[in-house]
């Protein structure tokens, strides 16, 4: 698990996870709606699956199991590849501090909490210092 693939369900997830972190208020709805889309298969779909698994039961309990394994690997795969693409379309949305608004076709500025801008500044406070300004007559007094 060292190193990062997208053909891996694990990073899938952690990436969305982690980017999530970012802007977390701006991208949960994004994120819900996703997330609400296999969950609300999943169980539209349960009532039907457990009726055919306990059928197949009764005559083949191998065919059961390959019944089940079936549609949990595929389901499974289905889910990644959606997550996946979540990730992506947060990349695209959420981007350098942007939302990227569709509709208007331009991001917009969003700016940064006020409380995690102090804490930069108490933390590297001196880093956005500039430097004393020094005329030396190079700009006869322009600025």
């Amino acid at each position: 698990m060292h190193d990062f693939s997208w053909n891996s369900a694990w990073w899938v997830f952690n990436f969305v996870a982690n980017y999530a972190n970012i802007k977390y208020s701006y991208m949960i709805k994004d994120i819900q709606k996703v997330q609400k889309e296999p969950e609300d298969n999943f169980f539209a779909w349960q009532p039907a699956i457990e009726k055919a698994t306990q059928e197949l039961l009764k005559t083949n309990p191998e065919v059961a199991s390959g019944f089940l394994t079936d549609y949990s690997v595929s389901h499974g795969e289905e889910v990644v590849k959606r997550w996946k693409e979540l990730g992506e379309d947060l990349i695209r949305k959420y981007n350098d501090g942007y939302v990227q608004d569709d509709k208007r076709g331009w991001p917009r500025s969003v700016g940064y909490p006020e409380e995690w801008l102090r804490d930069v500044l108490k933390l590297r406070g001196d880093h956005f210092k500039l430097p004393a300004w020094e005329d030396n007559g190079k700009t006869n007094g322009l600025w």
